[in-house]
């Protein structure tokens, strides 16, 4: 009989390791979120020189998917990533909608666009308009110092 008992409670004392084991302290349960979730606004907004404002920008678009712990947003590697394409994309002059594209065909468990022809041809189409602008800016340009020179050749109102 004593027997019985000894193998009761040593299959009792192992479910209640068991169950322990399941139920991480709230110290390795932060550990655990910091490790899947390390970032915070803060972080994100030094690293990549923006605004948090910005980030809650981004957030409101649905561009970005912080965990909410209370107040408290925190970013995964993943929302980093999707940041720096986001940030990518806003420097070429890519509107949100092509921005929100983009981040469909990136995949970011392959590190790669799942698409690759069509983001090179997004980006391909983005510099050709960007060649455009720079085209009716130089051409603006040219206008001013032609003015500029009529008013130097002129003589003064002024005089």
């Amino acid at each position: 009989m004593e027997k019985s008992v000894d193998a009761q409670t040593a299959t009792l004392d192992s479910t209640t390791a068991t169950s322990e084991l399941a139920t991480p302290s709230p110290r390795a349960a932060r550990r655990e979120r910091d490790s899947e979730f390390p970032y915070r606004i803060g972080d994100l907004a030094r690293e990549f020189d923006v605004t948090l404002r910005t980030l809650r920008f981004y957030e409101d678009k649905r561009l970005l998917r912080p965990k909410r712990m209370g107040t408290t947003r925190l970013y995964s590697e993943r929302d980093r990533e999707r940041l720096q394409l986001i940030l990518k994309g806003k420097t070429v002059g890519f509107p949100l909608a092509d921005i929100r594209r983009l981040l469909a065909l990136y995949d970011f468990d392959a590190s790669r666009f799942s698409d690759p022809a069509e983001a090179k041809a997004m980006f391909k189409a983005q510099q050709v308009e960007m060649l455009r602008q720079r085209r009716d800016v130089e051409l603006a340009l040219v206008t001013l110092s032609d003015t500029i020179e009529e008013f130097e050749g002129a003589p003064s109102a002024l005089n």
